[in-house]
C-alpha cells in the first residue's frame, strides 16, 4: 500500500499562513502605500506553484538493456548455490518533455488527491527537463512480447498524463483561492492601519512642490524601456500624498509677480485705461512663459471664478484676486472671494491691488486697519515690505484651518 503524502491543500495551507506572518511583519508604510493587488501578486509569486507546461502529444518510449544482479535468494532452489547471477534486463522509459518549474519538487510530492492502489504516482520520476516512467519488459524468469509492451506503454503513457493534468486541474484550482485569500488578508491589515486616524495623519506623505521653470526645447530626455523587466517585485510603497506649496517657493512666485508690477509703476501712463482683467492678462503671460504649470485666468473653483490660478506639477496650489483700489469695503469683499476660492489644502492666497488715486502713502496706511476688520482675521497681520503684507485668516467651514494671504499693492496713478 501507498503512504498518502502530503496534498496540495496542505501546501497552500502552510503557504498562506507564511503569507499572513509576513504581512504582519511587513512595515505599515508598505502595507498602505501598495495598491492590494501589486503587493498580493508579489506574495502570489513567491509561494504559488504553476501547473507544470507541456504537450500531451511530445510523449515517447524507448526500450533499453540493463544488466543486473539478481540474488541467490531470489534464484530457484536449484539454482541458489551457485550464487548471485547477472542477467539482462530490458526497461520501456516513456517519456514526456516540460517546461522548467521552480517548483517542480514540490508538485512531484504533493498529491492531487486521486491515489492508486499500486502507488503509480509515487514512481513518476520528475526532472527540470522532462517526466518520466519506467517499467520492466524483460528480466529474470519473464519476458513481455511486442503486444504486451505495446499495451503496457499505452496503459502507462496515458495514466502518467491523467496525473499530470490533475495535479495541474488542482493547482489551478488552488492558485485562485490562494491569490483570493491575499487579498483578503491584505485588505484586513490596511483596514486596520486605516481605522487609526493618527497613525494615518502620521504616514501621509507631505510633499513641498517645488518650483519648476519651463526648460528648453531642445533638451532631450532619456527613457528606459521596461517591457523585459517583468519579474514581479515587492511593490515600492506610494504613501497618501499631500501637496503644500513652501513659502520660499511661494515667495519666488512672487517676485516674478512683483518685477511684472513693479514695470507697470514705471510707465502708469501706458497702464492708467487698463481694466483688473486686462492687467490680469498681462500677469498670466508673464508667469506662463516662466513655470511648467499652467497659469489660467477666471478659473472655477470651489465657489466661484478666481483671477489668477496657478497649478503647478500635481495641484491646485495657488490662487490669485486682482482688483483696482475701491476702498475698505471691496478690499474685504476681495478677501472675501479669495477665501471662498481657496480649498482646505491649500495654505496661501493672494491680493494684487492696483491704485489709480493720489495720495498713494495714504492708502497704505489704510490697509492694516481693513485686513484686520475682516471677519475671518485670525492674527498674524506683517509688513514684508512697505508694499507688501501678510496676514492669517481662517476658512469660514473650518475655525483651525489657518490660510496666510499675500498683499500686494502697486500705484499706478498717472497725472490725467
Amino acid at each position: 500500500m501507498p503512504m498518502f503524502g502530503p496534498t496540495f491543500d496542505d501546501y497552500y495551507r502552510t503557504a498562506l499562513e507564511k503569507v499572513r506572518q509576513e504581512i504582519l511583519h511587513e512595515s505599515d508604510v508598505q502595507i498602505l502605500g501598495s495598491s492590494d493587488k501589486d503587493l498580493a501578486n508579489y506574495y502570489f509569486q513567491r509561494y504559488a506553484i504553476q501547473p507544470v507546461v507541456f504537450d500531451p502529444d511530445s510523449v515517447s518510449y524507448e526500450i533499453k538493456k540493463e544488466v543486473r544482479t539478481v540474488p541467490a535468494h531470489r534464484r530457484e532452489d536449484i539454482y541458489q548455490s551457485g550464487g548471485d547471477v547477472d542477467w539482462e534486463y530490458q526497461i520501456a522509459i516513456i517519456s514526456l518533455p516540460i517546461e522548467p518549474n521552480d517548483k517542480l519538487h514540490y508538485i512531484k510530492q504533493l498529491s492531487a488527491g486521486s491515489w492508486s492502489s499500486d502507488g503509480f504516482e509515487d514512481r513518476i520520476n520528475f526532472t527540470s527537463a522532462e517526466v518520466s516512467y519506467r517499467f520492466d519488459v524483460k528480466g529474470y524468469g519473464f519476458e513481455y512480447d511486442e503486444n504486451r509492451i505495446a499495451s503496457e506503454i499505452n496503459t502507462q503513457s496515458e495514466r502518467m498524463i491523467k496525473v499530470l493534468i490533475d495535479k495541474n486541474n488542482r493547482i489551478e484550482s488552488e492558485n485562485i483561492n490562494f491569490l483570493n485569500s491575499i487579498q483578503r488578508a491584505i485588505s484586513e491589515a490596511k483596514a486596520k492601519i486605516s481605522s487609526n486616524k493618527e497613525k494615518m495623519e502620521s504616514l501621509t506623505q507631505k510633499i513641498k512642490i517645488p518650483l519648476k521653470e519651463k526648460t528648453s526645447p531642445n533638451v532631450s530626455k532619456v527613457y528606459v524601456n521596461t517591457k523585459n523587466f517583468v519579474k514581479v517585485i515587492k511593490p515600492t510603497p506610494k504613501l497618501p500624498e499631500e501637496y503644500s506649496l513652501d513659502e520660499s517657493v511661494l515667495i519666488d512666485i512672487l517676485g516674478y509677480i512683483n518685477n511684472q508690477c513693479q514695470s507697470f509703476e514705471k510707465a502708469p501712463g501706458s497702464y492708467k485705461s487698463l481694466r483688473e482683467e486686462e492687467l490680469r492678462d498681462i500677469i498670466l503671460a508673464a508667469l506662463n512663459g516662466i513655470f511648467e504649470g499652467n497659469a489660467t485666468g477666471e478659473t472655477f473653483i470651489k465657489k466661484g471664478k478666481s483671477d489668477i490660478h496657478l497649478r503647478i506639477e500635481k495641484g491646485e496650489i495657488l490662487i490669485f484676486e486682482c482688483k483696482i483700489w475701491g476702498g475698505e469695503k471691496l478690499y474685504l469683499e476681495t478677501i472675501d472671494q479669495l477665501i471662498g476660492y481657496v480649498t482646505w489644502r491649500q495654505n496661501y492666497g493672494v491680493v494684487i491691488m492696483f491704485c489709480k488715486n493720489k495720495d498713494y502713502s495714504k492708502i497704505l496706511d489704510q490697509v492694516p486697519g481693513i485686513v484686520k476688520k475682516h471677519s475671518q482675521f485670525k492674527s498674524g497681520f506683517k509688513g514684508i515690505s512697505k508694499t507688501h503684507f501678510t496676514s492669517e485668516h481662517t476658512l469660514p467651514e473650518d475655525q483651525e484651518k489657518k490660510i496666510k494671504i499675500h498683499h500686494l499693492i502697486y500705484n499706478l496713478y498717472s497725472e490725467p
